[in-house]
């Protein structure tokens, strides 16, 4: 996703690529620093599960 956004001219910032714990407060804090605080900025949070899940969640009542 990074590079297809890059291909079109997006500017375009990675606030991590490797899996670490962050509170909220840090979240922002990246996100803002990343950005400038811009309020035309987009944020897109991937998560990709390594857990072994199939990405469903299945509730039995």
């Amino acid at each position: 996703m990074y590079q297809r956004l890059q291909d079109l001219g997006i500017p375009t910032v990675i606030t991590r690529d490797f899996d670490e714990d962050l509170s909220r407060e840090e979240r922002l804090r990246r996100a803002n620093e990343a950005f400038g605080g811009s309020r035309d900025a987009i944020l897109i949070s991937n998560h990709i599960n390594a857990g072994g899940g199939d990405g469903h969640c299945v509730t039995n009542v």
